[in-house]
């Protein structure tokens, strides 16, 4: 069992994923101005979107001190 202060993902994995992400944005922004398949890259954006949310809803846990 991990104790309760324990990181949930490391941070440099954090980083990794964040940074993924907002590539992912963007090539799904630049696909979507440029494609003739609107609708894929919509759900590509809709996708890279939730995954940020759910890496920076991770951050504050991450990033607690150690009480």
């Amino acid at each position: 069992m991990t104790p309760p202060n324990a990181n949930p993902i490391p941070l440099a994995l954090e980083g990794i994923i964040t940074i993924l992400t907002y590539l992912l944005i963007g090539l799904a922004l630049v696909s979507l101005w440029f494609s003739r398949r609107p609708v894929l890259w919509g759900i590509l954006l809709g996708g890279a979107v939730i995954a940020g949310l759910a890496a920076h809803r991770i951050e504050p846990i991450a990033l607690a001190p150690i009480a």
